[in-house]
């Protein structure tokens, strides 16, 4: 219409994009990533102990463990120290027979000291173990062994040394309050149950060192055997 001025609008056009082809791409993390890292950390960390396991030392029984078994190590350091309360003398014995590179001049003195025990224990004046003289005793045989076999698994001897004592403290008590009630509430004779605590003495240690207990008896008569037939 006359007299009336006419606005015009102008449209912006869209700005279009254009995709850079030479542009570095932004690599897209993915949600599980660093769990998957941490997973690979693991394995890494697994292989090293494996490898420094291996390189530290040759010894046959029992082979060394990852981290992952140390409780079973720790263990059978306690179920050795069980029987230094039970035997005190045992315990030593079987770590002895059961290390390929254990001297033989170890070996047959820990085996005698061993079969000197068996034969004292069913001794009348053979004082109770609960003493405190040999209660001592078998709790500082029982660390001893119990670290032996801590660091035969290249872990830690001191908790292997306090595991072992435990056990002997808790072998020591129930080994005596067996042998005081069993024989009076059967009517047996002492003896009879004092070789059935050999057998279980024997028995227990043998498998804490990884060993079958009749093939670790066999092995003992046949060395002993043979070490005589020398002579």
């Amino acid at each position: 219409m006359p007299g009336m001025q006419m606005r015009t609008h102008t449209i912006d056009k869209p700005v279009c994009l254009k995709e850079d082809r030479y542009a570095t791409p932004i690599p897209r993390q993915r949600v599980d990533e660093p769990s998957r890292q941490a997973g690979e950390d693991d394995e890494k960390g697994r292989n090293t102990l494996t490898t420094v396991s291996n390189t530290t030392g040759a010894i046959a029984q029992p082979t060394p463990l990852a981290l992952e078994n140390a409780q079973d190590v720790y263990r059978r350091a306690s179920q050795l120290g069980i029987v230094a309360g039970l035997r005190s003398m045992t315990p030593l014995a079987l770590l002895a027979w059961s290390e390929e590179n254990t001297p033989s001049a170890i070996k047959t003195v820990t085996t005698i000291l061993a079969t000197g025990e068996l034969v004292g224990d069913k001794l009348p004046t053979t004082p109770s173990r609960l003493k405190p003289g040999p209660l001592i005793g078998r709790l500082v045989i029982g660390a001893i062994a119990g670290a032996l076999l801590a660091r035969r698994a290249h872990l830690s001897p001191a908790q292997g040394a306090v595991r072992g004592a435990i056990g002997a403290l808790i072998g020591s008590v129930a080994g005596a309050i067996y042998r005081f009630f069993v024989p009076q509430a059967t009517g047996l004779p002492d003896a009879v149950w004092a070789l059935v605590e050999d057998g279980a003495a024997f028995t227990i240690g043998a498998n804490a060192v990884g060993g079958s207990p009749m093939q670790t008896l066999k092995t003992i008569v046949q060395s002993t055997k043979q070490a005589t037939s020398k002579q």
